[in-house]
């Protein structure tokens, strides 16, 4: 038997990557029945930005096959050709290399196991990033930030303020007459100047983009 750096010869097949990607219309993370699969691009890379594999994945039925992949080797896979949010994203260290890919994952098989596929299927929504207003900050130093939501799911926050400890909560979903959700809270410890606030948030399996706030201080 003959070892080559990425599979037995003869014996493995390469590393390959299977799964559907859909339309998650009602954003709940799953597939569901009358839900189609969506066209968009997926491309599989090593940290240093080198193209291993790329494929379309099919629109309205079916699911792909990202395959010829090696084994023992840190495999990202980055997403293009759409403006929606996908339901999983990689939440390690990006390689440099790959800092404008939006990656929904990384892989490694080793080539002394017994598995030589993974599965990875991915819901792909339109969410609606919450809006943030601060209101007047106060002598003492606090100040209200009022966040709304125009969804119809609930949103997942967590804030803090200059990079100091996080505070989760929830921000309610939209009514039935399409009114906003709203939340506000209480910052403190806002120092004299600039403060930065950051908000981390999501709709159920669906992370959106920090939203980041400047609130300043007499």
């Amino acid at each position: 038997m003959t070892r080559t750096t990425d599979f037995l010869f003869g014996v493995r097949h390469h590393v390959s990557i299977t799964g559907t990607v859909f339309n998650d219309s009602n954003a709940n993370g799953k597939k569901d029945g009358l839900e189609l699969t969506e066209a968009v691009t997926l491309t599989a890379y090593r940290a240093d930005g080198t193209g291993l594999a790329g494929t379309t994945t099919p629109s309205l039925f079916g699911s792909y096959n990202l395959g010829g992949l090696p084994y023992d080797t840190d495999i990202y896979v980055g997403l293009s050709g759409t403006t929606k949010t996908p339901s999983a994203r990689f939440s390690g260290t990006v390689p440099a290399a790959l800092a404008d890919v939006t990656l929904i994952g990384s892989y490694r098989l080793s080539g002394d196991g017994t598995a030589s596929t993974i599965g990875q299927n991915l819901g792909l929504a339109t969410v609606t990033a919450p809006t943030a207003t601060v209101g007047a900050v106060s002598a003492t130093g606090s100040a209200t930030l009022t966040l709304a939501n125009t969804t119809s799911a609930v949103v997942n926050v967590a804030y803090s303020v200059n990079g100091g400890p996080s505070t989760g909560s929830t921000i309610p979903a939209k009514s039935i007459l399409n009114a906003a959700g709203t939340r506000t809270v209480t910052l403190t410890d806002l120092v004299p100047g600039a403060n930065t606030v950051t908000v981390d948030w999501s709709t159920g399996a669906y992370t959106g983009t920090t939203l980041t706030v400047e609130v300043v201080r007499g």
